[in-house]
């Protein structure tokens, strides 16, 4: 009776480490199954939208203030980030809060098409936990609701 208390323990042990396992590969799976997507975007973003600045990554706000964020390579961070609100591309640099308002400075502007867009919402959201901090904190604000006042930062 022993023997099979132990064998039925090592098979229940067994099955929680196959779950384990199988709950890690849920999480990598769709990003290896949209990688092209996330590669296409970035390029077409580089090559045709936003007059060669490279971006590491996008926060993206949808017509229904939906919340995403996306990136290529979460380990890379000092490039420019894109925001893009609704149709609208932001290539900014500072956020901070004021009086329960989310103030955004940016320094470029783009037209973002509708294929750009469709192709942000198909793809899922990568993990914003390994962000740059900068970014962690501005995903959260907007998620919280704050009112969104972008400000363009002009060259003197």
């Amino acid at each position: 009776m022993e023997i099979e208390d132990e064998k039925v323990k090592e098979i229940v042990d067994n099955l929680e480490v196959i779950i384990q396992e199988i709950d890690k590969l849920k999480e990598v799976i769709p990003m290896i199954k949209y990688k092209e997507d996330i590669k296409h975007l970035f390029n077409t973003l580089y090559d045709k939208i936003l007059d060669g600045y490279q971006v590491d990554s996008i926060i993206y706000v949808d017509n229904n203030n939906n919340l995403k964020y996306l990136t290529e390579y979460p380990a890379l961070s000092g490039r420019p980030n894109l925001l893009i609100v609704k149709n609208k591309g932001y290539l900014w640099n500072t956020s901070y809060l004021s009086k329960n308002e989310l103030f955004i400075k940016y320094f470029a502007k783009y037209d973002i098409p509708d294929d750009i867009l469709n192709l942000m919402q198909k793809i899922p959201e990568s993990n914003i936990d390994s962000a740059d901090n900068s970014i962690f904190k501005l995903y959260h604000l907007i998620k919280k609701g704050y009112k969104i006042n972008i400000i363009e930062v002009k060259d003197n």
